[in-house]
């Protein structure tokens, strides 16, 4: 049973670790296009990266 939950965590955390890369490359993609640092849809995935890092946080923090 802790082996499941030990490869059921690097699971999860593979997978967050892969959308926060996607996330912070669109950012930076949607600032190279719109020229401006700051916009609505930066504001938008900056709080889904925050999100984001909380739940890993507790993922980690949870034993």
């Amino acid at each position: 049973m802790l082996s499941q939950d030990t490869s059921v965590r690097t699971a999860l955390l593979t997978m967050y670790i892969i959308g926060l890369v996607f996330l912070i490359v669109m950012f930076f993609v949607l600032n190279h296009l719109n020229g401006k640092f700051w916009t609505r849809a930066s504001a938008g995935i900056s709080i889904i990266a925050i999100i984001m890092v909380t739940i890993i946080t507790f993922l980690i923090n949870v034993a």
